[in-house]
């Protein structure tokens, strides 16, 4: 009898050969090895689908496979399939079509944290607190926000069902018409101490308009008698690149340097500058940041800092320092690859290190290896060789051969002035100015 999955063989090899022919240079001819592996793969996926005990579910079982695999490069390498395309268009552009409301778990049902203004959701009467019991007839007892969300969301133009319910009282119909929602990169923009003329600008994202937002934001409070600013970019977890370059070029002149990426291919050797004449090269500049920072908000604070245009107040920053690429795969679904690293002005990369998953291969190695001789991975930070001591009114890093004056670490709760990859830097904020807080809490849009 002839076997089915032989068939498989000759397109994995030529695959195999035509993507390693592709990158022959930059593999270092290893389109061999692929090619043994992707037959290997090919086999062992065969005998699991004849002799497994129960049946598999062919689709889950190869998602599950590509996930560890880009799972052992870096927590940013992802395989984005067709179902959830929606998803990454909100992340790149801030746009989808849903209800206009954000929603979060209560007990075990979900319930509306916040209805936007002008959206379906408000304008057909549902408020915060109100609880979603059902979504097109499908009871949402049990289900988790996200899954709430993806039936929440659809076409624009296209109707939803919702069941509400308000403080225990009888459920209420709504028949909602869904929109395109737009999220807005800056949420909020006013005035934190009116007497003193500080300005405060809330970055929540940076999607394709978030340079053009805070630019506004901005000429709108210097307009108002705004001296000082402060920028808040606690738990933005980055975005576009050019948005970033964008929003340094408010405060930085023409011409200087943001940040400059490397990486295999020398196409992605580049060197971002500011494009424009900015708004404003004097006026104090204060940027909070925390653990939640990252990718282009430290971009952002590190160009700054470093460019010497701001001071950073606030908790170190993740340490996302890579660059990714979306590549076009078969039915609709994309690769979202690391291509390169990210050097702020100063040339540190501000990529705190990754403990990959450790492949087969890799834990029978270490088993072997004892404890004490394995290396261990550098902490995030501008000295990489290991922790620094803090004092009170100086730091002084044992490895650098300089120590820093006016450094200070505070031990209470309040915050503590870090730079983005977790030097300390000097404190400057004036007392009894407040600082904003954000929600760190789960939720999603709708």
């Amino acid at each position: 009898m002839k076997n089915p999955f032989n068939s498989w063989k000759k397109p994995a090899i030529i695959l195999a050969v035509a993507a390693g022919g592709a990158f022959t240079i930059a593999a270092g001819d290893n389109y061999f090895e692929v090619g043994k592996n992707l037959e290997i793969f090919n086999e062992l996926y065969k005998n699991i689908n004849i002799y497994y005990v129960d049946d598999v579910n062919p689709g889950e079982l190869i998602d599950t496979g590509i996930d560890a695999m880009l799972e052992s490069l870096d927590p940013y390498t992802q395989y984005i399939a067709e179902s959830d395309m929606e998803d990454y268009r909100i992340m790149t552009t801030g746009q989808y079509g849903g209800i206009g409301a954000m929603i979060r778990k209560k007990d075990d049902g979900v319930m509306v944290s916040e209805p936007y203004e002008g959206y379906p959701a408000m304008t057909n009467g549902i408020k915060a607190g109100d609880l979603i019991l059902k979504v097109d007839g499908r009871d949402t007892k049990g289900m988790d926000t996200e899954d709430v969300s993806k039936l929440l969301k659809g076409q624009a133009g296209t109707k939803v069902n919702i069941v509400t319910s308000r403080d225990g009282q009888a459920p209420e119909d709504h028949a909602l018409t869904r929109e395109e929602i737009k999220i807005p990169d800056v949420p909020y923009s006013g005035f934190i101490d009116q007497g003193n003329k500080v300005g405060y600008i809330k970055l929540n994202s940076f999607t394709q308009t978030a340079g053009q937002e805070v630019r506004k934001a901005f000429t709108e409070l210097k307009e108002q008698g705004a001296q000082k600013m402060v920028l808040d970019l606690r738990g933005n977890g980055g975005g576009l690149l050019r948005e970033a370059i964008n929003i340094v070029n408010i405060w930085v002149p023409k011409g200087l340097t943001v940040v400059e990426t490397k990486g295999k291919i020398s196409e992605w050797d580049k060197t971002y500058k500011t494009l424009s004449e900015p708004l404003d090269k004097e006026m104090p500049l204060v940027v909070l940041v925390d653990t939640g920072s990252a990718s282009a908000s430290e971009i952002v604070t590190g160009a700054l800092q470093d460019l010497d245009r701001a001071v950073i107040v606030g908790h170190r920053t993740y340490g996302k320092g890579l660059v990714q690429q979306t590549r076009d795969l078969f039915y609709n679904s994309k690769l979202k690859v690391t291509v390169a690293k990210y050097y702020i002005p100063s040339g540190r990369c501000i990529q705190r290190s990754i403990m990959p998953t450790m492949t087969r291969r890799a834990k029978r190695s270490s088993r072997r290896t004892p404890p004490s001789s394995r290396s261990r991975p550098p902490m995030a930070g501008r000295c990489m060789t290991g922790a620094a001591s803090l004092r009170t009114s100086q730091w002084t890093c044992p490895h650098c051969p300089r120590s820093w004056a006016g450094f200070t670490r505070r031990t209470s709760s309040s915050t503590s002035p870090t730079s983005t990859s977790g030097r300390m830097i000097p404190s400057r904020r004036r007392s009894g100015s407040p600082s904003p807080r954000i929600s760190t809490s789960s939720s999603s849009l709708s």
